[in-house]
């Protein structure tokens, strides 16, 4: 039970940190009301639990993330190309950091 709440908020807590960085790298649309940037949160972490519970460690989880994080920048104002590329890198921040907590936990 703890595990299963556990694995869910990490989902919750990876679509919050892309918002945070994507928040603060962007300016936010004018026409699009607040409570749809929440709602956005939390379909993001459903994406996020759903393709690591299904896809873990693939590419197809690396592309069904990249698509997520890709449209989730669709709802800011800024240039296309910063909008392809920073997915890839914000994916590729959260997989080198979740590197030591994998191996950590491993050996606990």
């Amino acid at each position: 039970m703890i595990h299963t709440v556990g694995e869910l908020l990490v989902g919750l807590m990876e679509s919050i940190a892309f918002f945070i960085v994507i928040d603060a790298l962007f300016t936010r649309r004018d026409n699009i009301p607040s409570y749809l940037y929440g709602g956005a949160i939390v379909i993001i972490a459903a994406v996020i639990d759903i393709s690591f519970y299904m896809l873990f460690g693939t590419m197809q989880n690396f592309a069904i993330m990249y698509i997520a994080v890709f449209l989730l920048t669709c709802m800011y104002i800024g240039e296309v190309k910063t909008k392809l590329i920073l997915p890839l890198i914000l994916i590729t921040l959260n997989a080198v950091s979740e590197l030591p907590v994998l191996f950590l936990t491993t050996y606990i």
